[in-house]
């Protein structure tokens, strides 16, 4: 159901950029800073632009904001995968030591 809503939101947010970049053609004047020459551009390219920024820098703001739990995450699977290996050892041990008394109680 949370994938359906992300979808809905995702689509509905297309489609406003999508109409205002259509409905925005005309040009404009752009000053990126006063020290360097004014630009000409369409209006929907600095509109694209700018959502584009935002869109990155809220993946970018996520991805740090996860990277806690991924560490975390990491050093579990790592610990997990120690004592795997280690109860995998002691089944073998264990193992062996039936072997060896089936064979005693056989002789």
């Amino acid at each position: 159901m949370i994938k359906i809503i992300q979808w809905f939101i995702g689509a509905l947010t297309l489609i406003c950029i999508l109409t205002l970049i259509a409905i925005n053609p005309q040009p404009i004047t752009f000053n990126w800073n006063p020290a360097s020459p004014q630009i000409e551009t369409p209006l929907y390219l600095i509109i694209l632009c700018t959502f584009a920024a935002g869109f990155l820098i809220g993946t970018l703001y996520y991805w740090l904001g996860a990277m806690p739990k991924r560490i975390e995450n990491h050093k579990t699977r790592k610990s997990l995968e120690k004592d795997l290996k280690k109860l995998e050892k002691e089944l073998e041990t264990y193992k062996e030591n039936d072997i060896q008394n089936e064979d005693l109680l056989r002789d």
